[in-house]
């Protein structure tokens, strides 16, 4: 009987146990927050004086958890040098702010009744930011504090570790297995707090087209988290939009661009950074001729100089086309005419005119002279002139540096600096300008790059 009363008790103790760890987990404050990154805040052990790759603790858990971290740790900062700074936090969307501090105001004799009002005054700018505070405790003197602002807390962060030279670098820092052992007492913690997108899939860089040549657009997406400081593509730091709920860049190698090896690298914002190589193959590039047409001067020596000077202004003209600094567009991109499209001429090829060999950076389609032609995808329109060489010639911009061409219209249906929706009419295709019969020619560009607009379908297209 004795034995079944224990048992019973034991049970009891166990559900009581539960009940209250849940009731404790559900009254910190924040417990759900919608934010995306996690930050240490507070002094050297922070920043991790005494490890030899610096970073400590955080960079452990940074590390195990395959989350960014960043470590907003300041040397010989008190609770109310920390307080001063607590705005650092606006340039982040915080989900969890590890505090810990207080090991300097000790060393400085501050009252403690000072130190506790300065963490709580740093709880409560926290929770302001929709943040769950996580108090980190060298030993437990911060614990009824946070009970009472329901801060999520971890306590005797220190014991065990200081005072014992095997763990220590110095009489304050620990070493390597110093930080160690506090990694593995806040993983547990942390780990409940990790935005869900990133919980179970490793930071990783994925890329379209999965075989890149010179010419492609590239899609370049970013698994795992949704907080990098940025990307760079051969040096150039890209701009991001998010894209299928991740965040995504979009960029270009030029039809004449070396091949190779180019850099890619994605640095987050506790300075961690993952590194990787982007293979470009080499285009082939057909040569075929074409002549000028004799409203342009026809095959002559003359001719050929005046086309190859006004290709060039034209250009010119068409580079200058400005951007909006974020996007335009909505889901993916659609054909500009209806019905079924024939491609009658590719990207990439050399057109040998007269002497001259002149790129073909577009895609041409099939179309009668009067032909509808419908926007590709949302956007403004930046560019509406008549062009010797290209006719008449409608640019849309769907920002972040992409762009729609439309050439060799034979009417514009749109007025400049009008915003566009995809599939909107904009114009007729015609046969204006340096053409040798009716047709659509399409060019999109990217950072004043044009590239192949059938492979930027393959990668964005419906």
């Amino acid at each position: 009987m004795k034995k079944l009363i224990f048992i019973l008790i034991a049970i009891a103790v166990i559900i009581l146990a539960i009940f209250f760890a849940r009731e404790r987990e559900v009254s910190v404050t924040n417990y759900s927050s919608s934010g995306t990154d996690i930050i240490a805040f507070g002094d050297s052990l922070v920043t991790g004086i005494g490890s030899t790759q610096g970073g400590g603790f955080v960079k452990m858990l940074s590390d195990e958890l395959r989350i960014p971290i960043v470590n907003l740790g300041i040397p010989g900062n008190t609770t109310t040098d920390a307080l001063k700074r607590i705005s650092q936090l606006d340039r982040y969307e915080p989900k969890v702010v590890m505090i810990l501090l207080g090991g300097n105001d000790y060393l400085l004799r501050r009252p403690k009744e000072e130190i506790l009002a300065n963490m709580g005054k740093i709880i409560d700018e926290i929770h302001k930011r929709a943040a769950v505070a996580l108090v980190l405790d060298l030993d437990d003197g911060f614990g009824s504090l946070a009970e009472e602002k329901k801060a999520a807390y971890i306590s005797g962060l220190f014991k065990g570790i200081f005072g014992r030279k095997n763990l220590m670098s110095d009489g304050l820092h620990p070493n390597d297995a110093g930080y160690r052992l506090m990694a593995d007492k806040i993983k547990p913690v942390l780990y409940k707090y990790k935005p869900p997108e990133i919980q179970s899939e490793e930071i990783s860089i994925s890329i379209l087209p999965e075989q890149v040549e010179q010419g492609d657009p590239v899609l370049i997406i970013i698994n795992g988290t949704t907080t990098p400081e940025y990307l760079k593509f051969n040096g150039k730091k890209l701009k991001t939009f998010i894209h299928d709920g991740k965040v995504t860049a979009l960029t270009a190698v030029d039809l004449r661009s070396r091949t190779g090896s180019f850099s890619l690298e994605l640095k987050f914002k506790d300075g961690r950074k993952i590194e990787r190589k982007l293979s470009v193959g080499e285009r082939y590039i057909a040569k075929l001729p074409l002549g000028i047409p004799e409203k342009l001067g026809g095959d002559t020596p003359e001719a050929e100089q005046e086309l190859i000077k006004t290709l060039i202004q034209e250009g010119k003209l068409i580079s200058a086309v400005p951007t909006a600094n974020k996007k335009l567009w909505e889901g993916d991109f659609r054909l500009p005419l209806a019905g079924l499209v024939v491609v009658t001429d590719n990207y990439g090829y050399s057109r040998q005119t007269v002497g001259s060999t002149i790129s073909h950076k577009g895609t041409d389609f099939r179309a009668k002279v009067g032909t509808p032609v419908y926007a590709m995808n949302s956007g403004v329109v930046r560019f509406t002139k008549y062009l010797r060489n290209y006719g008449h010639t409608v640019i849309i911009d769907h920002g972040l540096g992409l762009h729609t061409v439309y050439m060799h219209l034979s009417e514009i249906n749109v007025p400049l600096n009008k915003e566009v929706k995809k599939g909107e009419f904009i114009a007729k295709s015609g046969d204006t300008g340096y053409v040798l019969g009716p047709h659509l020619h399409i060019s999109v560009r990217i950072d004043d790059i044009s590239i192949d607009p059938e492979k930027f379908m393959k990668i964005l297209g419906e």
